[in-house]
């Protein structure tokens, strides 16, 4: 069980505990503010918890090295600033980088799998994440994915 508090000292998240078997999809839905993407954030790694302690396949996530990490995990969020031409595609090869020998056939069967075998070609700019927050019209550069 773990929990994040703000720098004002407000529970954002509170005595949380889940477990997300391996294969397994889940989603997060939520009213803005309510916390998904900071649980999302804690659970990759990128965050720390107040209290408590967050584990990945039985050891806590913290202990992993960044490239170690990725090979068991990935996260993208919803909104990012890139000023680089990717494609859908590139960007999903790069996260095969974690692994020595990249299984093209296991890509293949992620790319099917999420049904995005039409927009492999479209650069990655180009794509909504959805309609724009107040943090998203405060970016003077860069765009929303």
């Amino acid at each position: 069980m773990w929990t994040i508090t703000s720098m004002s000292d407000r529970s954002i998240l509170r005595d949380i505990t889940f477990s997300i078997e391996k294969g397994e999809f889940v989603a997060l839905i939520g009213p803005n503010g309510a916390g998904k993407s900071t649980l999302l954030q804690v659970a990759a790694g990128f965050l720390a918890p107040t209290s408590g302690i967050v584990q990945l396949a039985d050891r806590p996530i913290r202990s992993y090295r960044a490239k170690q990490r990725a090979a068991r995990l990935s996260y993208m969020p919803q909104t990012t600033v890139l000023d680089v031409p990717y494609t859908v595609s590139d960007i999903i090869q790069m996260g095969a980088y974690a692994h020595d020998r990249p299984d093209h056939d296991i890509i293949e069967k992620s790319i099917a799998r999420c049904h995005v075998e039409h927009l492999l070609h479209r650069d990655l700019r180009s794509l909504s994440g959805g309609p724009p927050t107040a943090d998203d019209r405060s970016r003077r550069r860069g765009v929303r994915l």
